[in-house]
């Protein structure tokens, strides 16, 4: 179904305070699980975590490469409260997305 502008606006709004609130949940040595959202050569891995939360992976500890759909876990290292994400390291991949 179609949706007004205002309700768009009121779903995105909703979705960011929603990641805001999880965010708060999660703390430096935290391990998380999620899903790997998005990917591009030479920058962060793109993760939504479990708890609703945003996170990106500046590296791994794995050798597997992880793609979108891709469940891993992540080891918090710090959040950065002004892009409201929670950043990490990749310690393994759970599942692996069979498209790719």
């Amino acid at each position: 179904h179609l949706l007004s502008r205002r309700q768009r606006q009121m779903c995105i709004r909703d979705r960011k305070n929603t990641a805001a609130l999880a965010l708060k949940k999660i703390h430096p040595g935290n391990k998380c699980v999620g899903v790997v959202t998005h990917i591009e050569e030479n920058q962060p891995v793109f993760i939504r975590l479990e708890n609703g939360a945003n996170a990106i992976a500046h590296n791994s500890r794995v050798n597997t490469v992880a793609y979108p759909g891709d469940i891993v876990t992540l080891a918090i290292n710090d959040i950065n409260e002004e892009k409201q994400t929670a950043v990490g390291v990749i310690t393994n991949v759970i599942k692996q997305n069979k498209e790719f």
